[in-house]
């Protein structure tokens, strides 16, 4: 599992050749619009957000990956007013 600053997305190297499925979580700042589209484009499979990273929300990634879903979003995370 690769975190990475959702502006530097572009500059993740391709996944290499060694077969293993690489899971890219994108950390936005919270609120951030672009979440919607960064999953979409595949450019991540799932989206957690910054400053406050909930403990709830990386135990629900996990365990989605560690049940082999192939969904790892869930439900939208919550906008700023």
């Amino acid at each position: 599992m690769i975190c990475v600053d959702a502006e530097r997305l572009d500059k993740l190297r391709p996944a290499g050749p060694s077969g293993r499925a690489r899971i890219v979580v994108a950390v936005t700042q919270f609120g951030d619009e672009t979440v919607d589209g960064i999953i979409a484009s595949g450019a991540a499979d799932a989206a957690i957000s910054r400053p406050r990273l909930l403990r709830s929300e990386i135990e629900e990634l996990l365990r989605r990956i560690a049940a082999g879903e192939r969904q790892l979003q869930g439900h939208a995370p919550a906008r700023a007013p």
